[in-house]
């Protein structure tokens, strides 16, 4: 939490987190599988305002919480770049050059590609995310 606290700056730290305490705390919200699942996309979605390593340690901490209570759904969120293997990491490279050069019949190849691997991709601004299927 302290690194966390350093890459989002303590109060907004505070802030956060008493926002998503208040919200678990709230009645039936440990049964509730969406409420969950849209925390984790409003975390995605912040991931700009937190940092890549504030929405890591997140992530990170809801991924503990589902251990023990199995309620995300792994479908639903998408594999940190570190977790990924290196030959996804490759088509993926490879795939973003062919979107610069504007070759998107080889950036097309290239998903189908690392959809055989089992990897399904969304483009975002901030460029693709990565979900195991």
């Amino acid at each position: 939490m302290e690194r966390l606290g350093q890459s989002l700056g303590a109060d907004a730290l505070r802030a956060k987190v008493k926002a998503i305490e208040e919200e678990m705390a709230r009645p039936g919200f440990w049964e509730d599988r969406a409420a969950a699942q849209g925390k984790v996309r409003e975390l995605e979605a912040a991931k700009d305002r937190l940092g890549g390593a504030g929405a890591a340690a997140c992530l990170k901490a809801l991924r503990g919480v589902d251990r023990v209570l199995g309620i995300l759904d792994p479908v639903q969120l998408p594999v940190p770049q570190a977790e990924l293997p290196e030959a996804v990491h490759k088509l993926l490279a490879e795939r973003e050059a062919a979107r610069e050069r504007k070759d998107f019949a080889a950036s097309d190849a290239l998903r189908d590609r690392i959809a055989e691997a089992g990897y399904r991709l969304e483009d975002t601004a901030a460029g693709p995310r990565v979900f195991k299927e």
